[in-house]
């Protein structure tokens, strides 16, 4: 029962948090005058990388789950690396949304047990 509710919530959660980076992607990409660099490039993967794992998710929570788990743990080292000051604020805004996002697919993927017959 549970399940159903992990689902959910990570669907939803995890479109949202991959939508307002897509946004902020995009956005950037548009007014940043400056050369593609790159921690530009670096970023914009993360970010399609982790659009595409929401995506899997969706359909395949185990894999996507895995998958979000993983970029979740790519973007907090990619901000932990890069970000100037604030090393664990950034890593919270990037990666763990994406690694609680996961853990929460991988426990919708999860079989419910069977109740035991006679008790």
């Amino acid at each position: 029962m549970m399940q159903k509710y992990y689902k959910w919530t990570a669907r939803i959660s995890g479109s949202i948090f991959a939508l307002f980076w897509l946004f902020i992607g995009v956005v950037s990409g548009f007014n940043d005058p400056l050369p593609i660099n790159w921690e530009s490039i670096v970023m914009a993967l993360l970010i399609g990388a982790s659009a595409v794992g929401v995506i899997i998710a969706w359909f395949r929570e185990r894999l996507g789950g895995a998958l979000l788990v993983i970029i979740g743990i790519a973007h907090s080292t990619f901000a932990l690396i890069s970000s100037g000051h604030n090393h664990l604020f950034a890593m919270m805004i990037s990666g763990f949304p994406y690694i609680i996002i996961g853990v929460l697919f991988l426990l919708s993927s999860r079989k419910p047990k069977e109740k035991e017959q006679g008790t």
